[in-house]
């Protein structure tokens, strides 16, 4: 799959089912964890150090999230509510346009946000209603390095 990315200057994503596996575990003090690809934060790494943004847009409002997104050095907001209506806010603080963003997503809560006009992208296991409004359909499911599969594309373009 060829992919056009030399205008992508951020790269905007969903939390659970991205960079999770979409599933929540839970302990015996009745805490919820997350389980995370490590190939994922070091092709976050380079990204970055090509001089890509990150952006963990969520609709999950968890400790977790923050953690590992402080953990990357990335920045992300939990939000209620659709996440199209962060657009504008998107735009002034990356001060990018909406040719410069790819969007991934897994889920119902992205759908909105994936039919804006950005560049979208989603994992192999996300709901058939976000693969079929999705440009780039990746071969790796959440959680298994998607990060990393698109960090390839990117690369081979």
């Amino acid at each position: 799959m060829e992919l056009d990315t030399k205008n992508i200057k951020l790269i905007v994503l969903d939390f659970d089912g991205v960079l999770t596996d979409n599933f929540v575990y839970m302990n015996e003090l009745d805490e919820e964890t997350v389980r995370c690809c490590k190939s994922d934060s070091v092709a976050i790494d380079i990204l970055k150090s090509k001089g890509v943004d990150f952006y963990v847009l969520s609709n999950e409002k968890r400790n977790y999230v923050i953690f590992r997104c402080k953990k990357m050095k990335i920045l992300s907001r939990q939000i209620e509510g659709n996440k199209v209506d962060q657009l504008d806010f998107i735009l002034n603080k990356f001060n990018v346009k909406m040719d410069e963003i790819l969007f991934i997503g897994n889920d119902l809560n992205d759908l909105d946000i994936m039919k804006s006009g950005v560049l979208t992208c989603c994992p192999s296991d996300s709901a058939q209603e976000i693969l079929d409004v999705s440009k780039i359909k990746l071969k790796t499911k959440g959680g298994y390095g998607v990060i990393r599969e698109l960090l390839n594309l990117m690369e081979n373009k």
